[in-house]
């Protein structure tokens, strides 16, 4: 047999898996044609015998290599002591033993066994029989058949008569009574070679059931092909036991021998040394039998099967393969065997690349194996490391626990190391935490540490391993530079390193200054994002990352959490304020900070007896509001004042009186401003009063946010400084805050109104006028304020109204709230999201560096923000749908923009209205609008129909056809009347309208019109198109009562070549063709019967529109 280097056999690439390799050239013929995907049945003739099927006698063209063997043809003659009869009954008992399980299977090996040996033939049949039932075949085969019929006949005729349409076979059948079949059915095949003595060498029983086995393994039948080829690689599977049995055998008698034979002549043992030899000769003979047929296996059946048109016969075979060169190293661990599962780390399925690394990640942890993988590892490095990323998630974590074993044995280049560590980043929690265990090895490597380690000077403390280890964790997340996300890391490290566990550790590197590790200022502000990213994993209030779903945490898992809980309050609350003192002048570190406190249980301050650390902590809060103006951490220290207000918490009463004493501070500032307010400057924004007194509203905002604080302030007060704004007497820095807290009087008043019933009557009035008050105003610095007044006015408008909208009249103390937007306030919101949203000016220019492109990503964000707040208020008919005509009409031109939203918004819309009323006459006006205004920009020689903007036009009403779903009965009633009203649009007549005489008739000016219409066409109902009551005959009558004519008369004419385009479109289709037309793939399968529609044509009679 011809041997190839690892070298020469590499160079076949993936898509070259159906080519031979050099040692199977002399057995392996070529691919059989592409094999039936179709599932195993139960065979239709299941009492039917083989002497009643077989009919033919062709003979069968033998292949090369081992012949095929009959039951006795070529065999010592079978011995025969009993008759035993083998029926259905048998062979029923076997396969009911291996569905249930309910029996020990060596008992049911034994009990073969016994049979096999009392009558060879019909034990023989009966295990055969067995693999033809597992098949998912019911054909019995009668002992005069398997006497003196070719197995390969037999066979044949079995696939011929077996039907599989419509059926699954045991082996992919699921439920209760196949959960366990393919474990029992594999271990019973490892046992029926392993347990059976020394009847597998009587070259009758394994060489019979093996020549059975491979004919299986060759049908074109899905179920027989992948049953019996998990049997024959179970077999191999327990050869392979055997062999390494024997091979352990054959070394203790050789050295039995050697030691024997050392002996001087006269202490020799002449009857033992004989024995000796003879077991020794058994022993290799043995063996030698047990290659062979495991070298016909291989050839035969998985050389086939590995490239095998079924993904799960694939998967299988480098399943078992991984198996062999893991148990029999010495035979199988080779380049000739390592090539298959090399190559399938490139097949198409996901499943067979998943075994094919799951076989190596096996082999690689055997550190005795991992010298005979240095040319593979070599040669499939790059494709191993490259598979991180792949499409599955399985696929790609198991590929980086096969590079983290890799990087363990130092085969993985520098290069490949940062690349497998910035995966700690990702979003997706299952990759990032296999990533997160490379990352931890990678970046605590021994080499790293000891580098950064050094050597101390005298009388320098020498760092301990976790604060090197801190450093340069932080170090790492600072070279990355992939985004400011500092969690997605956290939470990959943090089951592969208690590091971020170890507060002790974070607070002695951040706060001692005997500390022999020294951070920069910028070390010093990621190691405290670390702590509070921590913090967080620690009580579990962790974003929900992708790959994680809404998990329950066990019992066991609960008590982790609150004890990790309790370890890191115990931990920090002594040291916060110390923290908080020393890093809270940088916003980052402040907010940071803060976030920690949220994650407090606030009863540990009682345990510990730490009302003087809560004292220390709520003064340090109050100096950040004084000394910031940052409204993100003033945001952030306002949720930290809302978690420690906690009404449960045993010392509310400290955090309360802190808190008031904050707040009346920042009254008595803003009181004092107010009296004075003729003496400032209120329009200076470079006047330190102005300053300051915008400073302490954004102060007063924040916190207003959060916490209820009505009653300490006035909404007049607010709404005096607001109408400045009105007329731009005041800057912005003074108006935008006081807009907000006027709004936030409403929302606090509501809900305060909402926790009482009934709610008192003077203060449902009283929110009543200071909501008008707040809109009324808001609308009118929607016109004159500036341009950020009025985007804030706009925010404000669109949540009022969506807060005061008809749901408030769901109890009847509320319906008084309820407003209605007038239609001047509708169309002011209209014009300003179609003035500041599609507005292309700072949009066109391509950005040329990262900061604007930054920049414009922004300003788009913004943008989006105000159109979802102005659809959000269409969709839920707080404004009337028509006047946002010219907004939905923006579909096309801003579609890689706004698309997303629109056609959401246009679905949604047809979702919210149970009649369809309002969005077929929505969608009309949409494209009629659109329709006019392309015709008023081309008043001299009419629309260009090779113009983009008419291209434009028709495609909108084909996107937004496409809104409307799959099921064209739901969607009838609102495309039959699109299609009435548009007609009538555009056959309408007018007196001023010039007159183009074609055969004495005038061509009406909106014709064309008729082509945007056939947009719709394909969500038509075949029903509906034709017939008198059908849109053809709507428009044949429009036709003859406004131009005396018939559609015979003008379909064809160049004048109504769109009448002619139109009329096209109406012509019937298929359900499958109306598919095709909306762009939905072709379903494969039986088609579905279609729905009768009732009385046909007739049932439009309804729907035809009454003309007047």
């Amino acid at each position: 047999m011809e041997e190839e280097s690892m070298e020469t056999l590499i160079e076949t690439s993936a898509d070259t898996l159906g080519e031979d390799g050099g040692e199977e050239k002399e057995n392996e013929t070529l691919m059989e044609s592409e094999y039936q995907d179709a599932t195993a049945a139960t065979d239709t003739t299941a009492n039917l015998t083989l002497e009643e099927s077989i009919t033919s006698d062709t003979p069968v063209k033998r292949k090369r290599g081992r012949p095929p063997l009959s039951a006795n043809k070529g065999n010592p003659t079978p011995k025969k002591t009993r008759q035993v009869s083998v029926s259905a009954a048998t062979d029923g008992e076997l396969y009911t033993s291996i569905v249930e399980g309910r029996s020990a299977l060596q008992t049911v090996v034994s009990e073969w066994v016994e049979r096999y040996q009392g009558d060879q033939e019909a034990g023989l049949l009966e295990i055969i029989q067995f693999f033809v039932r597992c098949c998912g075949c019911q054909a019995e085969i009668s002992l005069s058949n398997f006497r003196h019929q070719e197995a390969t006949d037999i066979i044949r005729t079995i696939t011929e008569n077996f039907d599989e349409d419509g059926f699954d076979y045991p082996l992919i059948l699921s439920g209760p009574l196949y959960k366990k079949f393919k474990s029992n059915y594999c271990e019973f095949v490892e046992r029926l070679v392993i347990e059976t003595g020394d009847i597998i060498y009587d070259e009758y029983m394994l060489d019979t059931l093996v020549k059975w086995l491979i004919g299986l393994s060759d049908s074109e039948v899905r179920a027989f092909r992948h049953t019996s080829t998990l049997a024959c690689l179970k077999l191999v599977t327990g050869l392979v036991h055997l062999v390494v049995s024997l091979a352990s055998e054959i070394d203790n008698t050789q050295r039995q021998l050697e030691t024997e034979k050392r002996k001087s002549g006269g202490r020799q043992a002449i009857g033992k040394l004989k024995k000796l030899e003879e077991a020794l000769a058994l022993s290799q003979s043995q063996l030698s039998e047990i290659h062979d047929i495991m070298n016909n296996l291989f050839t035969s059946v998985f050389i086939r099967r590995y490239r095998d048109t079924r993904p799960e016969v694939r998967a299988i075979c480098i399943a078992e393969i991984g198996v062999w060169m893991l148990r029999c190293s010495s035979r199988f661990l080779s380049d000739n065997y390592l090539k298959y599962v090399g190559w399938t780390l490139s097949d198409k399925s996901g499943e067979v690349r998943l075994q094919a690394l799951q076989a190596l990640l096996a082999l690689y942890s055997v550190p005795d194996l991992v010298p005979h993988l240095e040319l593979f590892t070599t040669k499939f490095k790059d494709r191993i490391v490259s598979m991180k990323t792949d499409k599955d998630d399985t696929i790609a974590s198991t590929a980086i626990s096969l590079c983290t074993l890799l990087f363990s044995l130092d085969m993985l280049d520098a290069d490949d190391c940062v690349e497998l560590c910035q995966l700690v980043h990702l979003e997706n929690r299952v990759l990032g935490r296999a990533a997160g265990k490379f990352a931890v090895r990678y970046i605590f490597c021994d080499e790293i540490v000891t580098k950064t380690r050094g050597r101390p000077s005298k009388n320098q403390k020498r760092p301990t391993n976790a604060q090197i280890k801190l450093k340069e964790l932080v170090n790492f997340y600072i070279e990355s530079d992939i985004h400011k996300h500092a969690e997605y890391m956290v939470d990959s490290v943090w089951g592969h390193t208690d590091l971020l566990k170890d507060w002790k550790n974070m607070i002695e590197v951040l706060t001692s200054s005997s500390c022999p590790i020294e951070l920069s200022q910028k070390e010093e502000v990621v190691a405290i994002e670390l702590m509070a990213r921590a913090a967080e994993r620690a009580c579990g209030s962790f974003t929900v990352l992708k790959g994680v779903g809404n998990k329950m945490l066990n019992a066991k898992e609960k008590r982790a959490m609150e004890t990790d809980k309790h370890t890191m309050a115990t931990a920090l609350i002594p040291v916060l304020p110390q923290l908080l003192v020393k890093y809270g002048t940088n916003p980052e570190c402040a907010i940071n900070l803060c976030c920690i406190v949220k994650q407090f249980d606030l009863e540990v301050y009682v345990e510990i007896r730490g009302q003087k650390l809560l004292e220390d902590l709520l003064s340090e809060l109050k100096s950040l509001v004084l000394q910031h103006t940052s409204q993100e951490v003033l945001n952030e220290i306002s949720t930290c004042y809302c978690h420690l207000l906690d009404p449960d918490f045993t010392l509310h009463s400290v955090v309360d009186l802190s808190f008031n004493q904050l707040v009346d501070e920042l009254v008595s500032i803003f009181d004092r401003y107010m009296e004075n307010i003729d003496d400032i400057p209120l329009n200076d924004d470079d006047n330190d009063d102005v300053y300051n007194f915008g400073t302490t509203l954004q102060r007063l905002l924040a916190l207003f946010k959060q916490i209820d604080i009505t009653k300490k302030l006035s909404f007049d007060k607010f709404h005096k400084l607001v109408e400045f704004g009105v007329d731009e007497s005041a800057t912005d820095i003074l108006v935008i805050p006081s807009m907000n807290c006027d709004s936030l009087f409403l929302l606090w008043f509501l809900k305060e109104a909402e926790s009482h019933s009934p709610p008192d009557r003077d203060t449902i009035r009283s929110i009543r006028t200071s909501m008008e008050k707040v809109i009324t105003i808001c609308s009118d610095l929607l016109k004159l304020g500036s341009p950020a007044v009025q985007q804030e006015s706009f925010v404000i408008l669109c949540d009022l109204l969506m807060l005061f909208a008809k749901q408030l009249a769901c109890k009847e103390e509320l319906i008084s709230l309820v407003y209605v937007p007038s239609s001047s306030l509708q169309t002011s919101l209209c014009d300003y999201v179609t003035e500041r949203v599609f507005n292309e000016g700072d949009l066109e220019d391509d950005p040329t560096t990262d900061e604007e492109a930054f920049a414009q990503a922004a300003r788009l964000n913004e943008r989006r923000l105000l159109l979802a707040g102005y659809l959000k208020l269409v969709v839920y008919s707080v404004v009337e749908a028509r006047s946002s005509v010219a907004v939905l009409g923006q579909y096309i031109k801003f579609y890689y923009d706004y698309g997303d939203l629109l056609r959401h918004a246009f679905t949604k819309l047809r979702e919210a209205d149970s009649k369809s009323t309002v969005w077929y006459k929505t969608v009309l006006q949409v494209l009629q609008e659109q329709y006019t205004s392309l015709q008023l920009d081309n008043t001299t020689n009419g629309i260009d129909y090779c113009s983009t903007e008419w291209a434009n036009l028709k495609d909108l009403a084909h996107r937004i056809a496409l809104t409307t779903g799959f099921d064209l009965v739901k969607i009838r009633h609102s495309i039959v009347h699109i299609h009435f009203e548009g007609i009538k649009f555009a056959l309408q007549t007018r007196e001023e309208e010039e007159e183009k005489e074609d055969e004495g008739v005038s061509v009406p000016e909106n014709l064309s019109f008729l082509e945007v219409l056939a947009g719709f066409s394909f969500r038509l109902l075949d029903a509906d198109k034709q017939g008198t009551n059908g849109v053809r005959g709507f428009l044949e009558s429009r036709l003859e009562d406004n131009y005396s004519m018939g559609l015979h008369e003008v379909v064809g004419s160049a004048k109504w070549e769109s009448l002619s385009h139109y009329v096209t479109s109406l012509k019937p289709g298929g359900e499958d063709a109306q598919e095709q037309a909306a762009g939905v793939p072709k379903k494969r399968g039986r088609p579905p019967k279609r729905k009768i529609l009732e009385d046909g044509p007739t049932a439009l009679k309804s729907l035809k529109p009454n003309e007047e």
